[in-house]
């Protein structure tokens, strides 16, 4: 088995190959708001990389998001196109879960940056969801997160606010920037660990998530 992970969520993305025992290869790239023109240049360099083609791809894992709304589009659209071309199956995994993953620890509260304040965020315990995805001032989340128990908060929206979270909660309530962005090994895993489960999406059904309706498409109706 050999498993394709995209993650585009964010300013950096990340792209990794994966079997059932291990991360084959990882690569992270910073694409500057041209990721259209970048990502499957970059995908055909990890494959040269490690002496692979398209054909030996079995799998593909996406990260769903929440995230950016053109990132996501983007990496969702050339994972379903490479899925349906080779008629391999496709498993979307939640960008804070793959944050989560990769943080560890007991009770992890990942954030991504929402704009306007807000962040994406969801409670794990030990990998293990324990609330959805929602988007919240960040303020609301931390108010929240204090009856929970010690929490740490990782992802780019726990480094934005680390002043406000770590005055509240303490110092060390934040993990280091090596936390703030996800995986693509760690997305990876989780995919392959649903693929040998003998679970997977729907490849013309699969849709990023987005949690909140995206900002271009508010500001179509003009609600920004």
């Amino acid at each position: 088995m050999l498993i394709l992970a995209i993650e585009t969520s964010g300013d950096l993305a990340g792209l990794a190959l994966a079997d059932e025992h291990k991360t084959i290869a990882e690569h992270a790239f910073s694409h500057r708001m041209n990721l259209l023109r970048r990502l499957v240049p970059n995908i055909e360099l990890l494959l040269q990389t490690t002496g692979k083609t398209r054909k030996d791809i079995n799998g593909v894992v996406i990260s769903l998001g929440p995230g950016s709304f053109t990132g996501l589009r983007i990496g969702m659209a050339t994972a379903k196109a490479i899925a349906f071309v080779r008629e391999i199956p496709i498993v979307g995994v939640s960008t804070l879960q793959v944050l989560a993953e990769g943080a560890g620890g007991e009770l992890v509260v990942p954030l991504i940056h929402a704009r306007a304040g807000e962040v994406f965020w969801a409670i794990f315990e030990r990998g293990q969801r324990l609330t959805e995805d929602s988007v919240s001032k960040v303020e609301d989340v931390i108010y929240f997160c204090r009856s929970v128990g010690e929490v740490v908060f990782c992802g780019d929206g726990a480094e934005k606010n680390r002043q406000i979270i770590e005055d509240t909660l303490g110092a060390g309530s934040v993990l280091g920037n090596e936390y703030a962005h996800p995986k693509a090994g760690v997305l990876a895993a989780l995919g392959v660990a649903r693929l040998t489960r003998g679970e997977s999406d729907d490849v013309d059904s699969i849709v990023p998530s987005y949690v909140k309706r995206p900002t271009p498409v508010l500001r179509m109706e003009g609600n920004v």
